[in-house]
């Protein structure tokens, strides 16, 4: 009988010594800004995601673990336990806001910084981890272009800064030009529109490139004009 009792404990620990190990009383807290005027922003949401953890912290986490809606003062807080071989992320969303999930801010800054990106929460035990997430706002671009010297019959412009991919305008024709467009763009940080105006028989490598310096008010609407 006793060495039965002696197998089954040995048996127990063994079995127990493969469940994975929990890390408990993980604290996550910080606040929300809005990277222009670094003051707090209500009504974003701040959530964790989780999944399995690659190599050198590679891997996916596009489950969602935790989420809350930040107050007027801007703060979030989570306690929770880790799973240790899981990958957990900081995501932050708010409305008139860019999120920060994988995205390059390596275009613009607000106060000498670049926006904050994504953030792979470390794993430790007891850790107390506080992040500040700044987000960029965002602002309405109306754009007019008027074709003035006569001299261009093709004026092209790419997305602008803070535009989804394939929002620029491609070859606005002709010498009667004098149209107004409407972009979304990042509100509060100088942008650079990136124009390219052609000659009558020019080619795709001929034209002309001339780089638009713009700063549009934070969640509110910029009227522009580009002539040429």
């Amino acid at each position: 009988m006793k060495n039965l009792l002696v197998f089954l404990v040995v048996i127990f620990t063994a079995f127990a010594s493969c469940k994975p190990d929990k890390i408990t009383e993980v604290v996550v807290e910080g606040v929300l800004l809005d990277a222009s005027s670094l003051k707090p922003i209500e009504g974003g949401t701040v959530e964790i995601n989780t999944g399995t953890a690659g190599l050198a912290g590679t891997g996916s986490a596009h489950t969602k673990f935790l989420e809350m809606t930040t107050g007027s003062d801007g703060k979030f807080h989570f306690e929770y336990t880790i799973e240790e071989g899981l990958k957990y992320v900081l995501y932050a969303d708010a409305p008139n806001h860019y999120g920060n999930r994988s995205i390059d801010w390596s275009s613009i800054t607000y106060n000498g910084e670049t926006p904050s990106n994504s953030t792979n929460l470390t794993l430790q035990r007891k850790a107390q981890i506080h992040e500040i997430i700044r987000l960029p706002p965002q602002a309405t671009l109306q754009l007019r272009i008027i074709n003035v010297d006569k001299i261009y019959d093709r004026f092209g412009l790419n997305a602008p800064p803070g535009s989804p991919y394939g929002t620029g305008l491609h070859h606005l024709t002709g010498m009667a030009v004098d149209e107004t467009h409407t972009f979304t763009v990042y509100g509060g940080a100088e942008i650079i529109l990136n124009t390219f105006r052609y000659r009558p028989g020019d080619g795709p490598e001929d034209g002309d490139h001339v780089q638009v310096p713009v700063i549009c008010k934070a969640h509110d609407v910029t009227e522009y004009t580009i002539e040429y």
